[in-house]
């Protein structure tokens, strides 16, 4: 429960953990099994506009349905418990990082490789990290929702 609480502290705390440990890891002359350069971070960057975007509008899309699907009389359970407003809370997340994911990624791929710093570096893969744990909880929760029809399809 503790998690649920900070989500979104917790969340960018790991996201930033990690990129910190990619970025700066190397420099402190610890061996990874890969290394993230300047160039990689803008072809990446320029590749991931779209995909955002089109994550964005289907996270946008399925939060439309959801909340016309929660107020069905299966779903009373759900709204009488505190998950309905971690629901929200993870859709809100989603968007929030999606949104911000996709407007970083076009700002990064009208950057010179060569202007991308440690820094930018570290913020980058925060980004992408943040952008990954929100779309698992998003599909876990979608996951939990589906599973509820699922199991009251098998009763009738």
């Amino acid at each position: 429960m503790m998690y649920w609480k900070n989500q979104i502290i917790l969340d960018v705390l790991i996201a930033v953990i990690l990129a910190a440990g990619l970025t700066y890891a190397p420099k402190w002359g610890i061996e990874l099994f890969d290394s993230v350069d300047s160039l990689t971070i803008v072809l990446s960057a320029r590749m991931w506009v779209a995909p955002a975007l089109t994550l964005l509008g289907m996270l946008c899309a399925t939060t439309a349905f959801v909340f016309s699907a929660i107020d069905r009389p299966e779903f009373v359970p759900l709204r009488k418990s505190k998950s309905e407003s971690q629901l929200w809370m993870v859709f809100s997340e989603a968007i929030l990082w999606l949104s911000f994911a996709a407007l970083f990624a076009i700002f990064l791929s009208l950057i010179d490789p060569d202007q991308i710093g440690l820094l930018l570096r570290a913020v980058s893969l925060s980004i992408l990290f943040l952008v990954s744990i929100a779309v698992m909880k998003f599909a876990w929760v979608m996951r939990q929702i589906i599973s509820v029809r699922v199991a009251q399809s098998a009763e009738k």
